[in-house]
């Protein structure tokens, strides 16, 4: 098995555990170039090969986490991130009847 396999393999596992809502295995073969047979056994070759451990730790995440994103600062932050989408519309609404631009 190549890197590449073992990569892919790897890529499913963890999209399978992150997202909520993943692609199905064959359209995911497809977006990796291989077939869905072949996507089954990467993904089992991955999960043996970690003996099925998926757990990761909050200080171990938060780590990870770290190298892979950079710092936030409070102006990269869109304003509605955390906000209610009641509270949206009814702000939307508010900013039409003003001719507020958003």
């Amino acid at each position: 098995m190549c890197i590449r396999d073992r990569f892919f393999g790897a890529v499913r596992v963890a999209s399978k555990v992150v997202d909520l809502r993943s692609l199905n295995n064959k359209n995911f073969a497809a977006v990796g170039g291989v077939g869905n047979r072949h996507l089954n056994e990467l993904e089992d070759a991955f999960l043996k090969y970690i003996k099925f451990d998926l757990f990761l730790a909050p200080p171990e995440f938060a780590e990870y986490s770290k190298r892979l994103n950079p710092p936030i600062t409070s102006s990269s932050v869109p304003r509605h991130i955390g906000t209610d989408p009641a509270q949206l519309a009814l702000e939307e609404q508010r900013r039409r009847r003003s001719g507020e631009q958003p």
